[in-house]
């Protein structure tokens, strides 16, 4: 269940990375504090900014990747992203250098919990919290941004346990430039929460698959379980992407009887294989998680 970076065609030209330490002080202002998080690009500092006294969130890529090309594309997209998109639920971007032999990125910190059972214990505050992601959905797609990796570890829960907001934009679609997925032969996501279409490798998706994503996070978070049955025996990122694009989902209230039948067929919409088929945008998702709350 991890993303694909690909690095066969290198997409910019860099000199040798640099010895770093990884609580030096970057760019003579961020000084950090401790490590956030490490993915399968990116490390993420807590940090102070020397500056301006304000706590932020560094983001550098992990030392394995200072020689991959398309890992410094990903922090130019997700740099370009955030100075593209305006939502309270999107991080904002301080600072940058994603052009280098060591970017980084300043952003702002949402600090909150990840959307998660331990944190959510009820099917109605789930769909508010959904609804809240549609916002910040609705935000990015009219943006021209199609965020690509929407999962419960990208999306972090307010204080109010209301709102969320949605980080992680490396492997998003940006107005402006190219999709590497477009040029590599692997598919880009996570594969647990990618639609069927961003399954196959030089397909271009657009927004729907967000919706899909998000139909994947509220369906697992309601029922407890996939949606789909996969064989354990098998390619584990295969069964995902054959599931995906074949197995019929469970229905909801199949899965669980005590979700209402209204907000079980809202799910399944969002779930269906053929982009066409789904909802339309962010917005009519939202409508339809609100008219299901009258039965939550």
């Amino acid at each position: 269940m991890h993303k694909t970076v690909s690095s066969r065609r290198p997409l910019h030209k860099h000199t040798e990375p640099p010895e770093r330490g990884l609580f030096e002080t970057v760019n003579g202002r961020y000084r950090p504090l401790q490590e956030l998080g490490c993915g399968a690009v990116f490390l993420v500092h807590l940090a102070d900014d020397l500056r301006t006294g304000n706590t932020v969130a560094i983001k550098r890529l992990r030392g394995d990747m200072l020689a991959n090309k398309n890992a410094h594309y990903a922090m130019e997209t997700e740099a370009r992203a955030l100075s593209l998109a305006r939502h309270p639920g999107v991080p904002v971007l301080y600072s940058s250098s994603p052009i280098g032999p060591d970017p980084y990125l300043a952003e702002e910190f949402k600090d909150g919990l990840p959307f998660a059972l331990n944190y959510v214990q009820d099917a109605r505050t789930a769909v508010l919290l959904s609804i809240s992601a549609c916002g910040i959905l609705s935000a990015l797609h009219g943006a021209g941004i199609v965020h690509r990796d929407l999962k419960p570890g990208n999306l972090v829960l307010g204080c109010d346990r209301r709102s969320v907001s949605l980080i992680d934009y490396g492997f998003s679609i940006v107005p402006g430039m190219q999709d590497f997925a477009m040029r590599v032969d692997v598919p880009v996501g996570t594969p647990m929460f990618m639609a069927p279409e961003q399954t196959y490798p030089k397909v271009r998706v657009d927004f729907r698959a967000d919706i899909y994503a998000l139909g994947m996070v509220l369906y697992q978070f309601l029922s407890g379980w996939y949606p789909y049955t996969m064989d354990p025996d098998k390619d584990e990122g295969e069964e995902y992407f054959r599931a995906h694009r074949s197995e019929p989902a469970v229905p909801l209230h199949v899965r669980k009887p005590a979700i209402p039948r209204r907000l079980s067929y809202a799910v399944a919409r969002a779930l269906e294989k053929e982009p066409r088929r789904r909802y339309q945008d962010a917005d009519e998702f939202a409508d339809a998680l609100s008219e299901s709350l009258g039965f939550c």
